[in-house]
């Protein structure tokens, strides 16, 4: 479920978006969702990548874009290239139909940071804006560990050693094998756990560290140098 957003928090947590799909349905009714969900304001949408990038040459920046693959003109990973070299700082959600893995691939390699189907709920686009702007990813369970590790393998990462005061060893080992795709049974064992224990460790790590999955808790202990690919 998306976060609460405070009163005297509001302003801060202000979350401009666009859209761009080319189904007129799609776009203009997530447009009307989205405008009624408080922190979250639509910008602008685009029926293309074409006439988003128009957009964004006008210097109408959004914090997030929710990307369509599927477009006329230019389509989804084209646009992305485009927006990631000239706007590195805006973060782009992939919403798509698509689930196959080499749709899912070529659009972590085009740049974007998040990747969700169109089968979703409002609540989860609305959760994936969050993860996107609060840890700068958001990649569900139809994204696999191995697609993750290739991706970071292939940029330059460092150690965070804030990373470590705020975890302890324990809560780092428990991360690193988890972002080795043990399963949740092979990691309580390997720790001398109960599924219990080791799963309310778990969502004390998730907690402290700000993600909502078992993917986002790789994800960031990979950015992070707590595990290496």
């Amino acid at each position: 479920m998306p976060r609460t957003i405070q009163p005297e928090e509001e302003i801060m947590l202000n979350i401009n978006i666009a859209i761009a799909d080319d189904q007129n349905v799609v776009r203009e009714g997530l447009e009307k969702m989205m405008s009624t969900i408080e922190g979250i304001n639509v910008m602008y949408v685009a029926k293309n990548g074409k006439e988003l990038i128009e957009h964004l040459d006008g210097n109408n920046r959004p914090d997030v874009i929710i990307m369509d693959i599927d477009m006329p003109e230019m389509n989804g990973f084209e646009a992305t290239q485009k927006i990631s070299k000239n706007n590195p700082n805006v973060r782009i959600l992939f919403l798509t139909g698509h689930v196959e893995p080499s749709f899912i691939q070529t659009a972590i390699e085009s740049g974007g940071h998040g990747y969700i189907s169109k089968y979703e709920n409002i609540d989860a686009v609305v959760n994936a804006i969050h993860e996107v702007m609060d840890n700068g990813f958001y990649f569900n369970d139809i994204v696999s560990f191995n697609m993750i590790r290739q991706h970071f393998n292939k940029v330059a990462l460092g150690f965070n050693f804030k990373t470590f005061e705020k975890l302890t060893s324990k809560e780092i080992h428990l991360t690193r094998l988890v972002a080795d795709d043990a399963s949740d049974e092979e990691i309580a064992a390997q720790m001398g756990l109960s599924n219990a224990d080791f799963d309310s460790m778990k969502q004390e790590v998730m907690k402290k560290i700000g993600v909502k999955s078992r993917m986002g808790l790789a994800i960031y202990a990979i950015k992070n140098g707590i595990y290496i690919p």
